[in-house]
């Protein structure tokens, strides 16, 4: 099991981030991940097995990020490709996410080109008049993650997860 430090997170402070289950989560990656990140010290480059290390050692220090493009409901796993792969290889259950409402579906072209159509997940209705990037809670955007949230399924922290049902 991986520590908790994403709780740490400013976003995290104030409710914004959610763990939600990894297998929801990996249909939004990319799905040509790299063997090597710079998740090493000084965000130093390092291949999957060290990376798998660092975080069983120190934890995730920030949330995974899903974009959503608010006009047209297309979007993507933005940041933390490589975590939720190794998430996946690993079975680690449950990922801490964030999501970000933006005007287009990618923020950052270096993290691949990958995009997905998110509509039929989506709780809030599209809007063409969407002005800027704002983060909130997952359960507020994906029906997914608020029914987790409902149903009270949605664990609080990734140790108390290993016993939650995915």
């Amino acid at each position: 099991m991986i520590p908790d430090t994403w709780r740490h997170n400013q976003c995290a402070k104030y409710g914004m981030v959610e763990l939600l289950p990894t297998s929801w989560v990996a249909q939004f990656r990319n799905p040509r991940v790299t063997q090597h990140t710079d998740g090493g010290a000084n965000d130093a480059i390092v291949d999957m097995d060290t990376f798998w290390d660092i975080l069983q050692r120190d934890g995730m220090r920030d949330p995974i990020l899903l974009r959503v493009c608010m006009e047209t409901g297309y979007g993507r796993l933005e940041a933390g490709n490589h975590r939720c792969w190794i998430a996946e290889q690993k079975g680690l259950p449950w990922l801490p996410c964030i999501v970000q409402l933006g005007v287009g579906p990618i923020q950052n072209i270096g993290n691949g080109e990958h995009v997905f159509d998110m509509l039929k997940e989506l709780r809030l209705p599209l809007s063409r008049a969407w002005p800027f990037d704002v983060l909130v809670a997952p359960s507020a955007v994906f029906k997914t993650a608020a029914a987790l949230r409902t149903e009270a399924r949605m664990p609080d922290t990734i140790s108390a997860a290993a016993g939650a049902p995915a």
